[in-house]
């Protein structure tokens, strides 16, 4: 099997990966960089031996491109439940923003009916459910994929693909919406590293609370409107 990093390389954003195995492959992840307009460059060989693309969660950086690629041809797409749901309204508000601004080469566009051919085309998962995707022509090339909870959005998963643990954005602690992501075993992990840096400390739970307490009392004092999304 070998990997080819497509996005999400020393940048934030745009994440996509290639996992080939005897003449096929399947795609991790579709991202579009909102901050610069980029994203990942395929090339029509490339594409032409994707046999599947997987999502872990909605968010754009990691399925905004998705809509373009089925402006082409069709994929088959996998993910969970929660995530297609959100990823449909995500897309959508996408392409309604596409349409009322300027629009750059690196930024294409595309159209409703893209978003309703990736809906029609995915396939929906449990956590902890193993299935199997084609990768090339030989038997022996499928891949074993299985979703695990990642704890980051609703929805959100960790892929393993045979012994391949592709983490992107996960959350090790519990909140009040959703559960930790569980630990998984692999031979291979490939995770996201925002925030991993030593000086990358962020405030406890409690704290970020308590901040977020202040800052509506705060605007309530004042009169002011406060909007929580």
């Amino acid at each position: 099997m070998e990997l080819i990093f497509k996005g999400g390389c020393n940048e934030v954003g745009g994440s996509s990966l290639l996992l080939e195995s005897q003449g096929g492959s399947v795609m991790l992840d579709c991202g579009f960089n909102i901050g610069n307009g980029t994203h990942p460059e395929f090339t029509d060989a490339e594409l032409g031996t994707v046999n599947s693309i997987l999502i872990s969660h909605a968010h754009l950086d990691h399925s905004g491109y998705l809509p373009h690629l089925f402006m082409e041809r069709m994929y088959k797409c996998h993910m969970t439940k929660p995530t297609k749901d959100l990823m449909a309204l995500l897309l959508a508000d996408f392409q309604r923003l596409q349409k009322i601004r300027e629009v750059t080469e690196a930024a294409p566009r595309f159209t409703p009916n893209a978003i309703a051919a990736i809906i029609a085309n995915t396939t929906c998962h449990e956590f902890n459910e193993p299935w199997k995707v084609d990768g090339g022509n030989a038997p022996t090339s499928a891949f074993n994929i299985s979703l695990h909870n990642a704890g980051h959005i609703l929805g959100s998963a960790i892929i393993k693909a045979n012994d391949l643990l592709y983490a992107c954005d996960i959350n090790c602690r519990a909140t009040k919406l959703l559960n930790h992501c569980e630990p998984v075993s692999a031979k291979t992990l490939v995770m996201e590293s925002t925030y991993g840096g030593r000086e990358d400390v962020l405030p406890s739970y409690k704290e970020s609370t308590q901040q977020l307490v202040a800052k509506i009392n705060e605007a309530h004092a004042a009169g002011g409107c406060i909007m929580i999304p």
